[in-house]
């Protein structure tokens, strides 16, 4: 669930929404959680998001998740926020990480960055 504005979004990937993703960015679903060993661009992460709106809120278009995330930042979120609170639980919800995952520190989900060598 991602509130902006005053409303409440549900967010969650379904098969269908899987496929296109994976179309799109060429490779499997779990490549976006990290992308290349770091957080992914706000692009990849809005376009997974919106994705996973698609479902239950049909007239959100991809050109309005930019005034949608303008919101969020005015609201008082950020980049690392929208990360771990958003855009990482959409795979959690959607069943690509597991509870225990988000429990590890007690804290909820934690992003972890792997450096490449």
């Amino acid at each position: 669930i991602w509130e902006v504005g005053g409303e409440t979004y549900r967010l969650k990937l379904q098969t269908a929404g899987v496929k296109e993703l994976e179309a799109k960015y060429k490779g499997s679903i779990m490549e976006l959680m990290s992308f290349k060993g770091g957080m992914p661009p706000l692009t990849v992460m809005l376009d997974v998001a919106h994705t996973a709106m698609k479902p239950w809120t049909h007239k959100v278009s991809a050109k309005d998740m930019e005034s949608l995330y303008d919101k969020y930042e005015h609201e008082g979120g950020d980049l690392l926020s929208f990360f771990t609170n958003v855009y990482l639980e959409v795979f959690l919800v959607s069943g690509f990480l597991s509870k225990s995952v988000s429990e590890v520190s007690g804290h909820g989900i934690q992003p972890v960055f792997f450096l490449g060598m």
